[in-house]
């Protein structure tokens, strides 16, 4: 009889990921991620990226082949979309994070934003930007 293993963790790595929001808060930020067993990743999150009581959770969205693993605060997510804040992590394959290339990234997060109902986030930040 086998048992089954507990999933290891990857030694952490670096990478820079991109933070949307309101309030002035959107932009590259560098985070430390793990990977998890074959296909999670875990992100150490800032303090001051999301509310002290942040319910997060979490999805994945692929635009033109580009994977990202995108963490947000689910109840301002569902109650209070205009003030909340999502942070984007590019995946080079599920469970491996790499660094966003914010040139070439910025425009998938945008479609990302849009496809999920995003859009009065995305007319904010194009009014602030």
């Amino acid at each position: 009889m086998s048992q089954a293993r507990a999933p290891s963790l990857s030694a952490p790595h670096d990478v820079l990921a991109f933070l949307v929001g309101v309030h002035g808060i959107t932009g590259p930020r560098m985070i430390s991620v793990q990977r998890k067993g074959q296909q999670a990743i875990l992100a150490q999150l800032q303090s001051n990226m999301f509310p002290d009581n942040a319910e997060f959770s979490s999805t994945h969205t692929v635009v033109e082949g580009r994977r990202y693993f995108v963490c947000f605060d689910l109840a301002c997510h569902q109650h209070d979309p205009k003030n909340a804040s999502y942070l984007f992590i590019r995946l080079l394959y599920p469970g491996k994070a790499i660094s966003i290339c914010p040139e070439d990234d910025i425009p998938d997060i945008m479609e990302s934003l849009k496809e999920c109902a995003f859009s009065s986030l995305i007319s904010m930040i194009e009014l602030t930007g």
